[in-house]
């Protein structure tokens, strides 16, 4: 697909007549009944293109792709068909093969990986073999739960140990799949139950002869949350910051406004709500992109309205604690970060990831135009077919 397949076909000439294998027929049915928001049975320009690239294959690859499936005739739409067609020709790149023929066959002994979607393969649309599942991959191996111990007769006056619970690590596997997810509750450490008898009677003494101690929780901001619910922790930002990296602008260390469309509109908040935290974190100064502590503060306002159940902060500026830890950063940045940097709660902010241009000796945004207009594509028409 990225220079001529290993056996040329010529769009003009021949007509592709894939089918997709039996195991792979009800994912390809739902992969195009995800993409026709509209439920008209044809995709129109502006949808199919808003679906094929979010495969990540290169557009001018993807041009190439619509320019040999939507043939015979020419409708600049995809019907189910030439949907299936372009799928196809998607998966053979994402596998590193070439079509071998109009059916576009893979090379012999190859087996193809399934055409892969960001956001919709393994999440909305299960992939093949899957059945009902909506992860992505095979399922995770079962964790043996923990051993219990053999039941002790009761005592006078001894309450019942903890019962060890098996260890969750539900929470760590969603940060990592979805940037959105709300931060796990701490985990208090259960003691295990005593073994011998003798261990029983001590602890049982030392029960009745001294109060239980207090255990110390993580409630440094608790006074903070307690007046404004959308404070958030170091660890909260640092969780953001790190993610930052990955979606910013390699030539200057930002994020711009189409990166931010297609990251944040992942979370499933709508439009308005995206526009309102837009202009909350883009604001002294407004540059129309994002830095790695503004960026931080979006997704955790994000977090806030789609996993807390928190409405968007009104006023449309940010929150008093948000704020002040803006405030504090550029504060530290004007004096050269002395003074150990900005602090929340008697806690410093997690460090701010150093853009690849002040890596490199430059200055942020040296080189480069006027930023684009804000937030590109939220509540505008996308831009016309390929």
């Amino acid at each position: 697909l990225q220079a001529k397949p290993a056996h040329p076909v010529n769009p003009t000439m021949a007509q592709f007549n894939f089918v997709p294998p039996p195991e792979e027929q009800a994912y390809y049915a739902a992969l195009f009944e995800a993409a026709d928001g509209t439920g008209a049975g044809v995709l129109a320009g502006r949808e199919a293109v808003a679906f094929l690239a979010q495969s990540g294959v290169p557009m001018d690859t993807l041009k190439t792709i619509w320019t040999l499936v939507d043939a015979h005739p020419k409708t600049s739409s995809l019907d189910l068909r030439k949907f299936a067609n372009a799928v196809r020709l998607i998966q053979l790149h994402q596998n590193g093969q070439r079509p071998v023929d109009a059916s576009l066959g893979a090379p012999s002994g190859v087996v193809l990986r399934p055409a892969l979607f960001d956001g919709v393969s393994g999440v909305s649309v299960p992939l093949p073999g899957q059945g009902g599942s909506g992860g992505g991959g095979p399922p995770p191996p079962q964790q043996q739960a923990p051993q219990q111990a053999p039941p002790m007769q009761p005592q006078p006056m001894q309450q019942a140990p903890p019962t060890p619970q098996p260890s969750d690590n539900s929470n760590t596997a969603l940060t990592a799949q979805d940037p959105y997810a709300a931060p796990p509750p701490p985990q208090q450490q259960q003691q295990p139950p005593m073994q011998q008898p003798m261990q029983q009677q001590q602890q049982q003494m030392q029960m009745q002869q001294a109060p239980p101690t207090p255990q110390p929780s993580d409630n440094s901001n608790t006074a903070l949350t307690a007046q404004d619910p959308y404070a958030a922790s170091p660890s909260d930002l640092s969780r953001y910051a790190v993610l930052f990296p990955q979606y910013a602008n390699a030539a200057d260390g930002y994020l711009y406004g189409p990166e931010a469309v297609a990251l944040f509109s992942k979370s499933g908040a709508d439009q308005p709500a995206l526009r309102s935290i837009w202009t909350m974190v883009d604001a002294d100064p407004v540059d129309n992109r994002l830095d790695p502590l503004e960026f931080a503060l979006a997704m955790h306002l994000i977090v806030c309205v789609t996993k807390k159940g928190l409405p968007v902060p009104p006023g449309g500026a940010l929150p008093p604690s948000l704020r002040a830890v803006k405030d504090r950063a550029a504060a530290a940045a004007r004096g050269g970060g002395q003074g150990g940097g900005p602090q929340q709660g008697g806690q410093p902010l997690p460090p701010v990831p150093p853009s690849p241009a002040q890596q490199m000796g430059g200055g942020p945004g040296q080189g480069h135009g006027p930023p684009p207009p804000m937030m590109p594509g939220m509540g505008v028409a996308p831009p016309s077919p390929m």
